[in-house]
Parts: C-alpha cells; sequence; structure tokens
C-alpha cells in the first residue's frame, strides 16, 4: 500500500491582483475579511466597543486627535451638530466630555477630510484649511485658543510639528491662494507654543514657496531628521541647516505622492504612505511599493474619485500594522481597512462601520469594578482593561475610531458593539504536492484545520474540488467545527 502524504500549509495574507490559477503552490488566501496576519498565522480581527458613551446630544464626531498628560490620556474630537451643523471641539477623559471650542467658534464648513492634529511641546494643536488654528492647554476648565502671531487672514491646509517649529502647508493669505507655500513657526520654548509667525531679525520664522506642481502641497510630516512634504505626485524634504535660511529644500521622488491629508504615517524611521496609485514606504532616499501584485487592484478600484478626502492611513506598532482606510462603491464614509503587517509584509482586510476617522493613541481606563465578578465582560480573564491604578498604560498601542454616532475602541470586546463580528478566508485553485502535480487527479483522504480560540466557537468549513484549473469549484456543504 502507498504510504499516504500529508503537508503543512501556512497560508500568509490575501492576494487579488494576481488569479488564483497562477498562485498554484503560493501559500497565500485569495479572498478574506475581518483578518490579520502575525507570526505565521491567520487571525480573526478585534471588535469594537463604545467609548465615552455617551456623547453629549446632537453631536457627530468626524475627527479625533490623543492627547497625553502626565495625569490624564485625553482624546480631543471634533463633533458636527446634527441639528445646525456648527462645529464644536470637544475632549473627553473616557467618563465626560467638556467643551473646549475656541470663543471664536469654528467654521461650519470645516468638515471631515480637512483636519489635521500635531503636538509640540505636549500641546495639541488642531487645523482645518477653513479656520484659524488653535491649541488647547491640557485643562478642562479652559476653551482651545488661537495660535499667537498667527494672520487671523490666514489659512493653511495641514499643520504640522516638526523639532521646535510648527510648519503650516499650502497657504492661504488675505483671500489669495498659495498651494506651494510652506510657512514655519519661530521656535518654540519648552511648554509653549510658538510666538512668531512672520520673520525678523530676532527670531527664525520664515517662508518660502516650492517648485510648482498641479495641485499643490497636500500634507507633510517629521521622519527622523527630515520633513516630509507631500503633493498629490511628488514629494520634498525640508531640513534644518540653521542660520540665515533656517531649513533647506530639495526635490525627492518626482513621481509619488499622497492621496489626501492624514495619509501617511511613520514608523521605525519610515513613512508608510496612502498614495494617488500606489501604496509604498520610504526613508527620505529609497522607496518600495507595498501593495504590487497583491491588493492594488481591490483598493484604488474601489474609492469613489469623490471621496478620496476621506482616505487616511493609521498605524499601530503593538501589533506591527499599518492601516489603509477608505470608502469604497458609492459610500461616503470610511468602510474598509486594509491592513498591512510591515513584519509578515502581507495584508489583511476588515470592514469598518461607516467611520469618519481612525486614530492611534492611548485609551484612558475604565474604572474596573473593585470584584473580578463586577467585570461586564464575563470571566475575569476576558477583560480586556487594564488592572492598575493609572489613568492609562503608556505601553498600550490602541485605537479609537468615530463614525456618525459613536466613539468607537478597536479591540476592546470580541464582538462589533453586541453585534456578531464574522471574519472568513478562502483559497481556490490549490494544487497540492506543487505544480509539478497540477494536472494530475489527488484523493484528500481528511484535512485538519489548525484553529485556536475560544472554547465552544464555531467555525464553518467548506471545502471544494476543481477539476482543472479556470474550470468552476464545486463547492460541498459546509461543515461546523467547535473548537475545543
Amino acid at each position: 500500500m502507498k504510504n499516504l502524504n500529508y503537508e503543512i500549509i501556512k497560508f500568509q495574507g490575501i492576494v487579488k491582483d494576481i488569479p488564483p490559477g497562477e498562485l498554484i503552490d503560493v501559500p497565500v488566501w485569495t479572498n478574506g475579511s475581518n483578518v490579520h496576519f502575525d507570526n505565521e498565522a491567520t487571525h480573526r480581527c478585534g471588535g469594537f466597543d463604545r467609548f465615552a458613551d455617551p456623547l453629549p446630544a446632537n453631536q457627530e464626531p468626524i475627527f479625533l486627535h490623543p492627547v497625553l498628560t502626565p495625569e490624564t490620556a485625553y482624546w480631543m474630537w471634533i463633533g458636527k451638530s446634527t441639528v445646525d451643523g456648527t462645529i464644536k471641539c470637544w475632549v473627553t477623559d473616557g467618563s465626560s466630555h467638556f467643551d473646549i471650542t475656541p470663543v471664536a467658534g469654528i467654521n461650519q464648513n470645516a468638515s471631515e477630510g480637512t483636519w489635521t492634529g500635531t503636538e509640540l511641546n505636549n500641546l495639541p494643536v488642531l487645523n482645518s484649511e477653513l479656520n484659524v488654528p488653535f491649541y488647547w492647554d491640557g485643562n478642562t476648565s479652559n476653551v482651545c485658543e488661537p495660535l499667537p502671531g498667527w494672520d487671523a487672514t490666514w489659512r493653511c491646509k495641514a499643520m504640522r510639528a516638526y523639532k521646535y517649529h510648527l510648519v503650516a502647508l499650502r497657504m492661504t493669505e488675505n483671500s489669495v491662494q498659495y498651494p506651494e507655500r510652506v510657512r514655519w513657526s519661530s521656535g518654540a520654548d519648552p511648554g509653549t507654543v510658538p510666538q512668531e509667525w512672520v520673520a525678523t531679525a530676532s527670531n527664525d520664522a520664515g517662508d518660502t514657496i516650492l517648485a510648482t506642481e498641479l495641485g499643490g502641497v497636500i500634507d507633510g510630516g517629521p521622519m527622523k531628521d527630515f520633513f516630509c512634504i507631500y503633493r498629490a505626485h511628488s514629494m520634498a524634504l525640508m531640513s534644518y541647516i540653521g542660520g540665515q535660511f533656517v531649513f533647506s529644500f530639495r526635490e525627492v521622488f518626482p513621481t509619488m505622492g499622497v492621496k489626501a491629508l492624514n495619509c501617511w504615517t511613520e514608523t521605525n524611521g519610515r513613512h508608510y504612505v496612502f498614495g494617488d496609485d500606489d501604496c509604498y514606504v520610504h526613508d527620505g532616499n529609497q522607496h518600495q511599493s507595498i501593495i504590487d501584485k497583491q491588493i492594488r487592484d481591490l483598493l484604488y478600484s474601489g474609492v469613489n474619485p469623490a471621496n478620496v478626502t476621506r482616505c487616511q492611513t493609521a498605524g499601530r506598532t503593538a501589533t506591527d500594522e499599518i492601516w489603509f482606510v477608505a470608502p469604497v462603491a458609492d459610500k461616503i464614509n470610511q468602510g474598509v481597512a486594509l491592513i498591512y503587517s510591515f513584519v509578515e509584509k502581507v495584508w489583511g482586510a476588515r470592514n469598518l462601520p461607516g467611520t469618519h476617522y481612525v486614530e492611534t493613541g492611548i485609551i484612558p481606563n475604565e474604572a474596573p469594578d473593585p470584584t473580578w465578578d463586577g467585570s461586564p465582560y464575563g470571566a475575569w480573564f476576558q477583560d480586556p482593561r487594564w488592572w492598575n491604578q493609572a489613568n492609562y498604560n503608556i505601553s498600550a498601542d490602541e485605537m479609537l475610531m468615530c463614525d456618525p454616532t459613536r466613539l468607537l475602541e478597536v479591540d476592546a470586546i470580541h464582538t462589533e458593539d453586541g453585534e456578531p463580528l464574522e471574519a472568513r478566508v478562502a483559497r481556490e485553485t490549490w494544487s497540492i504536492h506543487g505544480e509539478s502535480e497540477v494536472w494530475e487527479n489527488k484523493w484528500v483522504r481528511s484535512i485538519y484545520p489548525r484553529i485556536t480560540g475560544t472554547e465552544g466557537d464555531v467555525v464553518n468549513v467548506r471545502i471544494g474540488t476543481q477539476r482543472a484549473m479556470k474550470q468552476p469549484i464545486s463547492w460541498g456543504p459546509t461543515t461546523p467545527v467547535t473548537i475545543g
């Protein structure tokens, strides 16, 4: 009797750009949703739970920014009234919400896709291209204040911190647009924001106009010792040199840019960028596509050009992941996050509940019930909260999302705000024993899924057969597999 052969297959990542028939013995999934990858294993994505609920009445959150003080982890958020469209700025410690809207108010048209957030000297600065940028001093009794020295007639598309300066990108001054103008503030003393924005003999503020490109500057951010300035299809580097000129500028990557605001994430000294037609990583000298021949077509064919301002990235170093978030099909809000594992170099995907924005930061702890039996998550070992006396855990790297009615903590629970979370993966056209035997018939005696999870959970498995590549797959019945 011929010995029975067996093989262990570890599928890693989702590939949809290449037809399954051309991935004969490449161990990847050909479809999937609500899954990500780590340590050579396929993982179901975590769910999400409401954070700082309930929100103030009639408020639709549209933007998030984390703030960390020595005592408390806060989240600033921009809310739009569902009654009259008024825009407000709020801050929450996870329990209460405080209205810290600037006295002058916020432009009612400063809606989704127009906001950026940054921090200088632990002071958060928020900006919309339709509003004067403002900062908050970390005291919930105080409202936000406009930046000192900033001309009331100026606007900028993005505001970012770099070294001891704030950098304003794509200026509008006295109603005149300067798409390539970059302004930087004077250097700020520790614990303060910059005081001046117009160059004088006694400060190091200044401005420059970069080489002209159709569309102008979109966004930028620090990376190692540089500051990257992104246009739609090119990039420039800003470097501190001191002296009379303060900063130097040089053009790099004449064909690589950024898709929209907040479409870059810095991790380990490199930027991961959601570009206009490619997702790539660079270190200021070299760039490399990270999505080509994997799921590039899935991402770019699904984004409605009318809604590109809702695209963004968000990084999570605790799980070695970058999220590339986008609206899909005819949807306005964000519907999918393609998840890139920068260690495994593979892609996963998760569905989003029509979010406005996703951000990484520190989630303040809830106050746990003093008894283990009081946990709302069931058994003590299922409670994801930190059991300590601090308001937050500095080593935690967590995510918060906002949709039209909720702030949502990612991976807080195993359901989607109480609703079941379903994940699926599929592999089509797999050649057992490799490409050399692709045309031979095989008899498979048994398949043993290697699944780890909560005892009692059910995983539905379905197996199909195919007589030859490109022929229809004959799928068998769904077989429930109970863990444990």
